[in-house]
């Protein structure tokens, strides 16, 4: 890429040194936000890699890519997908599903179906003012009102009990596939 006849990096280019340069953490980091703010897509990285042979850490960085191709779109989502929801009782489970009344869809980081059960994660950057979070008690509030229950994970949840984020999740499944609803 040229500007103003000078050659310099793209935003592809740029994300893939940075996950080579900076590290794992602040690599992982950038990679993710070129992809959020959309600067990139995850495909797009992944098929620049082939133009850099002797690229360090290629294996997890194509497993974050694909992570990100699959709808991933923070570090908190990213923990939750590796630590929390694997495993049988969590096969239902997709990611990035619209939710909601007709007039009212809302998003879900993380749904599953048959059970009517919507997991948010909520990392402090995005969900810690005051009009964020009674914005985030409305959308339950919507979602309750047509029989969806959401569950909110913070990061604190996810990266320092990941076992009981699964207990919640996994009896909450149970539970919501187990009752009628009309």
């Amino acid at each position: 890429m040229t500007a103003q006849g000078v050659e310099v990096a793209g935003p592809t280019d740029v994300a893939i040194q940075a996950w080579e340069q900076l590290g794992p953490a602040a690599g992982r980091d950038v990679v993710i936000e070129s992809v959020r703010r959309e600067l990139v897509t995850a495909p797009a990285i992944a098929a620049r890699t082939l133009s850099y042979p002797t690229l360090k850490r290629r294996g997890p960085l194509t497993t974050l890519l694909d992570d990100l191709a699959g709808g991933i779109d923070s570090f908190l989502e990213l923990q939750a997908a590796r630590a929390v929801l694997v495993g049988p009782d969590f096969a239902g489970i997709a990611r990035h599903v619209r939710i909601g009344p007709v007039g009212r869809r809302f998003e879900a980081d993380f749904y599953h179906a048959g059970a009517r059960l919507d997991i948010e994660t909520d990392g402090k950057r995005r969900h810690n003012d005051d009009l964020r979070r009674r914005r985030d008690l409305e959308r339950d509030a919507i979602l309750a009102s047509v029989g969806i229950q959401t569950i909110r994970l913070t990061f604190e949840d996810v990266m320092g009990r990941p076992r009981w984020c699964q207990r919640m999740i996994a009896d909450a499944i149970r539970a919501r596939s187990a009752a009628p609803y009309g």
